[in-house]
Parts: C-alpha cells; sequence; structure tokens
C-alpha cells in the first residue's frame, strides 16, 4: 500500500486507481479535493514525484524513522550509574553532614579525619559530574532522534523544529520550558491509536501521563537545589557549609528519584514509537 505524501502543507494518498484524495483534519477523512491532486505522471513543486513516498513539496525528503531501542539501551546504562554515583554520593553527604555539625557544635575534629572527608567527596563529586554529562549526552540524542521521527510516523504540525532537542538544554531559563514543551508534542504525537498522518488538531489532544510531569518536577527541583547549594558552599562558617550539604543531600535523593522515572519516559516512549512505526508501515489508513 502507497505511503501518504505531503505536499503544500497537506496530506496526500494516491489510491490503486491512481486517483489522489486528500487527508481532511477537520471530517478525519480521506477525500478528494475541490480540485484533483496532480495527476500521477505529473511532478510536484521542486522537481520531486508525487509517487515519492517520503516527499514534500519543498523537494527535501521527509527523515526515515530511525529505531531508538539502540540509543534508549545507552541511555539506561548511563542513567543507572548516575544512580550508583548519586547513592554514593547520599550515602557520603550524611557523614559530611554529621562531621560538619560536629565542627559546628565546637568539637574538636583532626585534620585527617577533614582530609579524609574532602577527598571522599572530591572523588565522588568527579564520577557524578562525569555519569551526568554522559548521560545528558545519551539522553539528548536519543530525545533528538524521538523528536525528529515525528515526520517520518505522520505527524503534522509538529510546534518545534528538532534542533530545539539539542539547544533548548543550553539555554538558561529557557530550558525550563521548551525541551518540556517538545518531550509532551513527542509522547503526543507519538500515540500508535493515532492513525497516520494525524495533524496537530488531533495529536495535540493525547492525554499526558503523570509520569511525564513528574519526571521534568523532580529534574526542575533538582537542579534548583545544586544551584543553591552551590551558593551556600561559597560561605566559610560551619553552620553554612552543612546547609550547603544539606541541600544537596536533597538534591541527590531527587535525582534518584529522577533518574528513575526518566528511564521509565525513554522506555515508554520508545515502546510507542515502535508500535506507531509498526502500524505506518504496515499500511494502517485513517477509517
Amino acid at each position: 500500500m502507497a505511503e501518504p505524501v505531503l505536499h503544500e502543507g497537506a496530506w496526500w494518498f494516491q489510491r490503486p486507481d491512481g486517483l489522489w484524495l486528500r487527508w481532511n483534519e477537520a471530517r478525519g477523512q480521506w477525500e478528494p479535493p475541490p480540485t484533483q491532486a496532480p495527476p500521477a505522471a505529473a511532478t510536484m513543486p521542486g522537481g520531486v514525484s508525487p509517487e515519492s513516498p517520503r516527499a514534500t513539496a519543498a523537494g527535501q525528503a521527509v527523515p526515515a524513522y530511525r529505531p531508538l531501542p539502540t540509543p534508549a539501551t545507552i541511555v539506561y546504562v548511563m542513567t543507572a550509574i548516575v544512580l550508583a554515583c548519586t547513592a554514593a554520593a547520599i550515602v557520603s553527604g550524611f557523614f559530611e553532614v554529621s562531621l560538619l555539625g560536629r565542627i559546628a557544635d565546637g568539637e574538636a575534629v583532626s585534620q585527617s579525619e577533614a582530609d579524609a572527608n574532602d577527598l571522599r567527596v572530591g572523588i565522588i563529586s568527579v564520577l557524578q559530574a562525569l555519569a551526568y554529562l554522559g548521560t545528558g549526552v545519551a539522553f539528548i540524542i536519543w530525545f533528538y532522534r524521538a523528536h525528529v521521527n515525528l515526520w517520518a510516523l505522520g505527524a503534522a504540525g509538529v510546534r518545534h523544529g528538532s534542533g530545539w532537542a539539542i539547544g533548548a538544554w543550553f539555554i538558561p531559563f529557557f530550558n525550563l520550558v521548551r525541551p518540556k514543551s517538545m518531550a509532551n508534542d513527542v509522547w503526543k504525537a507519538s500515540d500508535p491509536e493515532l492513525a497516520s498522518p494525524v495533524g496537530i488538531e488531533r495529536w495535540s489532544k493525547v492525554a499526558l501521563p503523570a509520569f511525564l510531569n513528574v519526571w521534568w518536577a523532580v529534574w526542575v527541583l533538582a537542579n534548583i537545589g545544586n544551584s543553591v547549594a552551590a551558593v551556600l558552599a561559597a560561605g566559610d562558617d560551619p553552620a553554612t557549609l552543612k546547609s550547603s550539604s544539606e541541600v544537596t543531600l536533597v538534591s541527590d535523593a531527587l535525582t534518584l528519584l529522577g533518574g528513575i522515572v526518566l528511564i521509565k519516559v525513554v522506555r515508554s516512549i520508545t515502546a510507542r514509537q515502535e508500535a506507531r512505526h509498526a502500524g505506518v508501515i504496515g499500511g494502517v489508513q485513517p477509517a
């Protein structure tokens, strides 16, 4: 069965008898346009043949679907490393809070004990930073691919360019809004229950699961906590340093929760896209 093609902002489908039908989003059905679509022997603007299953009016190819399981697996592995490092940081954090509390209370602490604490915290911090970096890179690769796949999965009216799946994370404050907006779109437009193609009027109405919002809220709160801890760490009195360590403990606990939910997010979206792709290549068409 021929696949739909995108031409001048509308989806078209050629029947076996050669008749071109246009997808009417309002009615949710294929129908002949007021004036018949370009005949089978014609060429669309930009020199693209209408028989080309992934053609666009601009002459650019719609990106082919790229499977998500492999990049998703890398995200799982890197996230597991982050979880292990974070668990170690939480244990270490309790020891540090205890040590700083003793110092704040005026108890004498040996230099060797203080040095051992600083060394332990330093090593764990470096390991955490490396794990965060690796996970961030793996996740952005997965996220970018998942967003690009929306076009191959027949989603029309996608609100943001896929480049933002990378760039949005590096713009202060903007990174608190745009990535979540794109994640929402990826979840909704990947719904395997929707026919292909489908416009934003329909896929935007797909409900979001609670865990997607929990993941984002936890991520934002953990980052706020890390910022507060960094400010407090600039102090030089034991009580302030103890407060910094306590805030870091809370942030690490949130990171632990966030990592678990992140795996759920990646696994769920990957499964949705794989299921939707199976439907699209299987020739599932709107009724």
